[in-house]
């Protein structure tokens, strides 16, 4: 028996390890491959000006929309499923005559778009149609089943190839007599996605015939997969409003709005990261203790940051500074609650309860969504903005409970602490309390290395 808990002690260890090892590398990476993004954006810019710029933007962002949407979930789903278990290469072709459909509805429908809304004149639909390969060459990425496989840095780097590569084309590209307008940066970025289609064959070893469709067939698994592109969808949906909101009611805040949902945006990246490995482990010991410590470390730090932007407001803000300060926390708030909850939705999703969340999900947008446009109608924007928090509050609440985790003493107080903090403003009573309130935070980190609790239903 001692020899069987030192082994499982050390496979922990071993997994845990790997865990942080993968979580590193994948973030770094991703950081990486978001920089090459928008370096890719700077040359553009200054080649076709403000104006120019506009419409191949437009375009551009047209092809990140229906690489996105024509996904279908498949890649959260595959995380989950070993490239060694029976049918799956089967599976992996009905998936891709799936996605296939999908890629050339929307590639008609953005096509008809950029036709409609300039009669398919000018660079913007020139880069339409020469990049209208990459919507075909994206659909080759074999990152999740790698992921899957344990294969972390690889899985990693072979989706972060296709906008270093674009780059490094259209520089080349510009050379060229007659390919440095909108068609030739097109061809580069079908280039590059090209390339990175190439490497992920070379790298998963795939036989060519992953590369052919399977029609008919894959119903069972489409549901799932449509379920989770519908809470992606949805998400992005919600993310969209606010903005669009405040734009006609409290303009003069959206520059700051922007700012900030750019930066959660960078943290949501490098969360999800993270997350695609818990869906891989997240019925393993490994899985359930990195998704604890890293909602435990969401919410400690949420406590943390909230008292310390009062303290800084206080000592070093100016009188204009502090006044924005009842618009900046609500959406500080909201971002740090939607990275706690992307960990919960990962850790769902890996133990197969993907179903559980969209009724949530579903529901909890939509009653924010009504509150945010009733409260938009009333001249109400930093009620706007409250009411989003409580909304995406209760939603992390409930993904918490069907997890099977609730909150320790000390996570009770963290979160009391954050509250305080965010909701009451910088007086110093409040000050008061959320700081001491920080003292049975500290000493239950200390002792239990944890803010939460595990019940028994937590690996159903």
């Amino acid at each position: 028996m001692p020899c069987t808990d030192a082994c499982i002690r050390r496979a922990a260890m071993i997994a845990a390890q790997r865990m942080r090892a993968g979580f590193v590398a994948g973030a770094v990476l991703y950081a990486l491959g978001q920089g090459c993004a928008l370096l890719f954006q700077w040359p553009l810019l200054r080649r076709f000006g403000l104006q120019g710029y506009g419409d191949v933007g437009l375009a551009h962002l047209g092809l990140v929309t229906v690489l996105f949407l024509a996904d279908l979930g498949y890649a959260s789903l595959f995380l989950r499923e070993d490239p060694a278990a029976p049918g799956w290469n089967a599976r992996w072709r009905q998936a891709l005559w799936h996605r296939l459909l999908a890629t050339l509805v929307l590639d008609l429908l953005w096509i008809a778009g950029v036709w409609w809304s300039g009669r398919g004149q000018g660079e913007g639909f020139r880069y339409l149609l020469a990049a209208l390969s990459a919507t075909v060459f994206g659909l080759v990425g074999y990152s999740a089943p790698l992921l899957a496989r344990g294969r972390m840095l690889a899985g990693f780097i072979v989706q972060q190839v296709a906008m270093p590569a674009t780059i490094l084309a259209w520089f080349v590209l510009q050379q060229l007599p007659g390919w440095d307008g909108g068609l030739g940066a097109g061809l580069a970025v079908s280039l590059g996605y090209l390339l990175q289609a190439l490497v992920n064959i070379a790298v998963f070893g795939a036989p060519l015939q992953l590369l052919w469709p399977r029609r008919g067939g894959g119903r069972r698994m489409l549901r799932p997969a449509l379920q989770l592109s519908l809470l992606s969808i949805a998400g992005t949906l919600h993310d969209r409003l606010t903005p669009l909101l405040l734009a006609s009611v409290a303009p003069a805040f959206l520059p700051v709005y922007l700012f900030l949902n750019y930066l959660l945006n960078g943290a949501s990246g490098v969360f999800n990261q993270f997350n695609r490995l818990l869906v891989a482990d997240a019925r393993g010991p490994a899985g359930e203790h990195w998704a604890g410590a890293l909602v435990s470390l969401v919410l400690g730090a949420a406590a943390v940051g909230a008292l310390a932007l009062l303290v800084v407001a206080a000592a070093w803000g100016s009188a204009e500074q502090r006044a924005w300060l009842p618009w900046v926390t609500p959406v500080l708030a909201a971002g740090a609650t939607t990275l706690l909850s992307s960990v919960l939705a990962a850790l769902l999703i890996g133990r197969h309860r993907e179903a559980t969340m969209v009724p949530l999900l579903l529901g909890g947008a939509l009653c924010s969504a009504l509150l945010q446009v009733a409260a938009a109608a009333a001249h109400a924007p930093q009620w706007m903005l409250w009411l989003r928090f409580l909304c995406v509050l209760a939603m992390a609440a409930a993904s918490l409970h069907l997890c099977g985790l609730r909150l320790n003493a000390g996570g009770y107080a963290a979160l009391l602490s954050a509250v305080l903090a965010v909701s009451l403003g910088g007086g110093p009573v409040t000050m008061t309390l959320a700081a001491l309130l920080l003292v049975p935070v500290a000493w239950t980190v200390w002792q239990r290395r944890s803010l939460l609790h595990t019940t028994l239903s937590a690996r159903a």
